[in-house]
């Protein structure tokens, strides 16, 4: 090797390791982001206790989970991960959190992206509340009371995320909500345990696009739309085998909501296809 390349290796390598210790390690619970930049988890976290694990207070943060686990001390017991107001936000798994009220909690929150991230054992998985243009993809959101909640959220995308096995309620609800997309998503075996849930719940909202998912085996049913909901298009998705109805629409004559080439055996009314 030349002496000109040995020093173009040398130059890269120096730039790429000053990259990495520029890189702010997390060790510690109640761990406050203040300022933007690339975080990463260092060590398992926990038990954390309440109010948060971790408070992602600035914007134009990168937060690599690195397979670690963040543990709270139980059900209703604060937050994994909490972000208010913020934008630009990517959280990255692998890596798992557990035993919190809500896994993941964004309020407000505009341009951020969740990516193969493990919820269990919380009340709830996920909560999007309010905030607009957010991706969540590749997740596991499984053994919660509830899964994921977009609660007045709009142009939020959940892509291939699996849902499955919430014992309370449902695996994915939309609630006041417009403009989202759910996309590749499973959310099976959801709601049976208590008072029920749905594989995928659209309430209240408008003009969003539910395709290619699948919602199988759930105790209250698969796929349902709830009075309010309108101008909602539900293409080419798979629900079987669930309690009452694999789909539903409680608009008459399913309102302006579109169904077109869904596979399912039971419906409560023949405008769903």
């Amino acid at each position: 090797m030349t002496i000109k390349g040995t020093l173009f290796i040398a130059v890269a390598v120096a730039v790429v390791g000053s990259a990495l210790a520029g890189d702010t390690p997390i060790t510690h619970c109640a761990f406050v982001v203040t300022a933007p930049g690339n975080y990463f988890l260092a060590n398992d976290l926990g038990p954390c206790p309440p109010p948060f694990a971790i408070n992602v207070a600035a914007s134009k943060v990168r937060l690599r989970l690195e397979g670690h686990t963040i543990a709270g001390l139980g059900l209703e017991q604060g937050d994994g991960i909490l972000a208010t107001a913020v934008h630009d936000i990517k959280i990255k798994g692998p890596g798992t959190i557990t035993g919190f009220d809500t896994g993941i909690r964004w309020q407000n929150i505009e341009d951020s992206e969740v990516k193969g991230v493990t919820a269990s054992r919380h009340v709830n998985g996920f909560v999007i509340d309010g905030g607009s243009r957010n991706r969540f993809k590749q997740n596991v959101v499984s053994n919660n009371l509830r899964g994921i909640a977009i609660e007045g959220s709009n142009d939020t995308t959940l892509e291939e995320n699996a849902t499955n096995d919430n014992f309370g309620d449902s695996g994915i609800a939309i609630r006041a909500a417009h403009g989202n997309a759910l996309r590749g998503n499973t959310a099976n075996h959801n709601g049976c345990v208590g008072f029920g849930g749905f594989g995928i719940e659209i309430g209240n909202s408008a003009r969003n696009r539910i395709e290619e998912n699948t919602a199988n085996g759930n105790c209250s049913g698969g796929i349902a739309l709830q009075f309010g909901s309108t101008e909602n298009e539900i293409e080419d998705n798979t629900a079987l085998g669930n309690q009452r109805f694999d789909l539903s629409d409680d608009g008459p004559n399913c309102d302006a909501n579109r169904w077109v080439e869904n596979r399912f055996l039971t419906a409560n009314q023949g405008c769903i296809h």
